[in-house]
């Protein structure tokens, strides 16, 4: 048979039979025969397609032995000669993943971005997507990192992330405030690792997004089951989440017991972010002295950079609203002597006729 290749390279026959010889040389391991075998059917052949194919299997088999600069030779040569190649989407995943894994992330980037583009419905577009959001992350492109997760995450629920990688995703919407997205990537980690290390923090965080977008029974039920599950690492959070919750629908009480519990239990920003919430509660009730107190609180045993300041400014309007104005211009000036960049300093310098 291989003499006859030889004589007929482009007979049909022929080319099927060594196909068939290379394949059955892969299967059964022996890699330098079905190499030896795609070259001979590359170098001879008259017949693009038929090039197209073997140097494509070459590119395979050489995955199979593990031979990185050959794969990338070949399959760089495959896309050089056939650009337009049904097997482009496989190849600059292959090669984008390479890449990626010797950390040489703007060539990993150059061919992951290239996946999908002749066909949006790619087998390797959502593999693609989570890869260039490792490589984006890698070159510290945080945005570009964030959308092709979320697009794996919407699109893709199949794929699973690492869960640092969901982790990273989650915190990253968290902070911008965007908490559709943020819940959506924590159900993921939950899911993902139900009884991982970071399942509490997942759970919290959904409770979380549900409070800041107003889904105030789903966030309360979120935190109680935080409670249930997790209260030795997440109870002051999930108390606090609570609390929150009910002084938002009135109840403020209940609320107040709930930040007690905070108050007993943390002595770290969750506290004083309870302490902030127990002012806001008197001042909704017009208790203008235990709110102003509630909130100096706040300034005497939290050394904040954003809830100090704040914490000034508004005690000083309750006492503003109580009738003390003399002890209120105190506090803005410290204000502005404390925090002086602080947006609260610049609006307590107006108060006090300061420039």
């Amino acid at each position: 048979m291989k003499r006859f290749a030889e004589k007929y390279p482009d007979d049909k026959r022929s080319t099927e039979a060594m196909f068939r010889s290379a394949r059955a040389a892969v299967q059964a391991e022996k890699l330098d025969n079905a190499v030896a075998a795609y070259k001979q059917i590359a170098s001879s052949t008259r017949t693009a397609e038929v090039r197209e194919e073997a140097l494509y299997c070459l590119g395979l088999a050489y995955l199979e032995a593990d031979e990185t600069e050959k794969i990338i030779e070949t399959f760089s040569n495959v896309l050089k000669e056939f650009p337009r190649t049904d097997h482009a989407d496989e190849i600059y995943y292959t090669l984008g993943r390479i890449y990626l894994l010797e950390g040489k992330y703007e060539r990993a980037v150059a061919n992951l971005e290239n996946v999908g583009k002749k066909d949006i419905k790619s087998p390797y577009g959502g593999s693609a997507l989570a890869d260039l959001g490792y490589a984006y992350l890698r070159q510290e492109r945080h945005d570009d990192a964030a959308r092709a997760l979320v697009k794996v995450v919407r699109s893709y629920p199949e794929i699973a992330l690492t869960e640092q990688a969901y982790l990273w995703l989650g915190e990253h919407l968290f902070e911008k405030d965007e908490f559709d997205g943020a819940a959506q990537v924590f159900a993921a980690l939950a899911e993902a690792g139900p009884k991982g290390q970071h399942a509490g923090l997942a759970r919290l965080r959904i409770a979380q997004c549900n409070l800041n977008s107003n889904h105030l029974d789903a966030a309360k039920r979120g935190f109680e089951s935080v409670l249930a599950d997790f209260r030795e690492y997440y109870g002051a959070d999930a108390e606090y989440g609570i609390g929150v919750c009910l002084a938002k629908e009135g109840k403020y009480d209940d609320a107040l017991q709930h930040l007690s519990i905070v108050l007993e239990q943390d002595e770290g920003e969750t506290a004083a972010r309870a302490q902030m919430e127990v002012g806001n509660i008197y001042s909704a009730r017009k208790d203008f002295d235990a709110a102003s107190k509630a909130y100096l609180r706040v300034a005497l045993l939290y050394d904040h950079h954003e809830l100090t300041p704040e914490s000034l400014f508004k005690a000083a309007q309750c006492l503003e609203k109580a009738g003390k104005s003399t002890e209120a211009m105190e506090f803005y000036k410290e204000l502005t002597e404390r925090y002086p960049d602080s947006s609260y300093a610049a609006r307590a310098r107006e108060m006090i006729g300061v420039t």
